[in-house]
């Protein structure tokens, strides 16, 4: 007798297409406002966000002359025992205060690369690319802050160090979840702190600050709009898009998931928690590891959020003829249109 077998990613994927309990499209007859204030504390929950309160303190460790902006190489405390390493980088004749652009990287050699550091490695491929989006924004006239996720630059695991593949994602994911904590949540809990410390500087504008990542960076960065209002603008590039078709149709790094979210929402309705703040999301037509179909059904999401929440027009798509790709020229348009005012 034959037992019947079915492939375990078919089986999880049916699982997967079931209506999350917390879709903007299941809300009923529940106000918008409502929905986004359940799904954001949900949100919050999945992600383990619940470190221990840290004293702000932070180091800095050197500065460079760049010619038209300052690199300042700084250590953020943001958890009791945990020091983040970024950039901060001052452009040179700017009004202040500025607005700020936190810039947080995708899967590479960390901050490096959005800060443009000459002779980081793959730093002409990643500018290339337009990875340097940190130095392109000072060099528009933004204070820019480049941070380093946990797994990637300074932040690999002290065990990885050393290794060719340069990250610790799949191990530092895992350490976290035997701690009842998410990699994901510790890396947006980073950006909130960053964001702290960055407001109460004199040369930024603490009203006018927006979060910019592509791929891991805009998977960061669409989850920590959805949880904090101070970021003002929001661009997630290379990242939005169902879940059924990203992180159930393609294999995709363990530091992308986030126990049982996909019970409560998709990635659109997460996008839909930004609203009415400006959002805009970009992806590659060509896309393989975020499909341009999943990508178009997770935005018809956000737009059916941000029409019922007014704000209509401050929600974009923007589709680039490439793959896995930043398309630089929409994005600083984009900021323009909402930060510089």
């Amino acid at each position: 007798m034959t037992t019947p077998h079915a492939p375990k990613q078919l089986y999880l994927e049916s699982l997967a297409a079931r209506a999350p309990e917390l879709a903007f499209a299941q809300r009923g007859d529940m106000p918008a406002a409502v929905w986004q204030s359940t799904l954001r504390a949900r949100l919050a929950v999945r992600l383990g966000l619940n470190p221990a309160p840290a004293a702000p303190e932070a180091r800095m460790l050197e500065e460079t002359d760049c010619g038209d902006h300052l690199r300042q190489r700084w250590l953020l405390r943001t958890e009791a025992a945990f020091w983040l390493p970024l950039y901060l980088l001052l452009p040179k004749g700017a009004a202040s205060p500025a607005p700020a652009v936190v810039a947080v990287h995708g899967h590479g050699p960390g901050k490096v690369h959005t800060a443009g550091v000459p002779g980081a490695p793959q730093a002409e491929a990643a500018a290339a690319d337009e990875l340097d989006y940190g130095l392109q924004a000072v060099r528009r006239g933004y204070v820019a802050l480049c941070q380093d996720m946990r797994g990637f630059g300074e932040c690999v695991d002290e065990d990885h160090r050393g290794f060719s593949h340069g990250s610790s994602c799949t191990y530092s994911a895992g350490r976290s979840a035997m701690l009842g904590r998410t990699l994901l949540g510790e890396r947006v809990w980073d950006v909130r702190r960053a964001i702290d410390w960055l407001a109460a500087r004199p040369e930024v504008d603490g009203g006018r600050i927006a979060c910019v990542g592509h791929s891991g960076g805009g998977t960061v960065t669409l989850l920590a709009a959805a949880l904090d209002e101070r970021i003002r603008a929001a661009v997630v590039s290379g990242y939005l898009c169902a879940w059924r078709s990203s992180l159930f149709g393609v294999p995709h790094c363990p530091c992308n998931f986030v126990p049982g979210l996909a019970l409560d929402a998709d990635c659109g309705d997460v996008g839909g928690l930004i609203a009415p703040r400006p959002l805009l999301a970009t992806s590659g037509a060509r896309d393989p590891i975020f499909p341009l179909a999943g990508v178009r059904e997770a935005f018809a999401t956000v737009s059916a959020a941000y029409t019922a929440l007014g704000a209509a027009d401050r929600a974009q798509l923007f589709v680039g003829q490439g793959e896995h790709r930043f398309f630089g020229e929409p994005v600083w348009s984009f900021l323009a249109r909402w930060l510089d005012r």
